[in-house]
C-alpha cells in the first residue's frame, strides 16, 4: 500500500510566505522598472499582430505580460539596491502591503497550529476514521457497442 505523505502547516505556511515575497518583489521590480527603465511602456503590448479572435488576442497579451513579469522580476535582482530603495521612497504602499500579507499569513499558520493542538487533544473529537481497504475489480474494456474487448 502506497502511503501518502502529508504536507504539514509549517511547510504551507512557509511556502505561502515565500510565495508572497517573491510576488512583492516582482510587483517592486515591476514599478522601478517602469519609473526608471520605462519598461513596458510601449502603446503595443505584443510584437507583431495579434490573432483575430478575442480569447486567442486575450491569451497572447496576458501570457507577454506575464513572461515580462517574470523576466523582469528576475533581471532586477542586480539592482536590488535601488528597487528597494524606490520603493521605500516611492512605492511605500507595496513595502506595508508586504507586511500585511507576511502578517496575515504567519498569523493563520500560528492559528492553525494551535487549533491542529487543540483538535489533537480534545477527548470529544473522534480519532480520524481510516478507510478499509478494497479489493478492486479490473474494469473491462468494452467497444462502442457494449461488447466486451479480449
Amino acid at each position: 500500500m502506497v502511503k501518502k505523505k502529508e504536507w504539514s502547516i509549517n511547510k504551507i505556511i512557509t511556502l505561502l510566505m515565500i510565495l508572497v515575497a517573491v510576488l512583492s518583489w516582482g510587483f517592486a521590480a515591476a514599478a522601478y522598472a517602469h519609473d526608471v527603465e520605462g519598461w513596458r511602456n510601449d502603446p503595443v503590448p505584443v510584437d507583431g499582430e495579434l490573432p483575430s479572435s478575442r480569447r486567442a488576442a486575450f491569451l497572447v497579451v496576458v501570457l507577454s505580460a506575464l513572461l515580462d513579469f517574470i523576466a523582469n522580476l528576475f533581471g532586477q535582482i542586480p539592482n536590488c539596491i535601488a528597487v528597494i530603495s524606490s520603493t521605500f521612497t516611492y512605492r511605500l504602499w507595496i513595502v506595508i502591503a508586504f507586511v500585511l500579507v507576511e502578517g496575515a499569513v504567519f498569523s493563520s499558520g500560528f492559528f492553525l497550529k494551535r487549533l491542529e493542538a487543540k483538535l489533537a487533544h480534545d477527548p470529544k473529537m473522534p480519532p480520524p476514521a481510516k478507510r478499509k481497504a478494497t479489493k478492486r475489480r479490473k474494469r473491462r474494456r468494452r467497444g462502442p457497442d457494449g461488447r466486451e474487448l479480449d
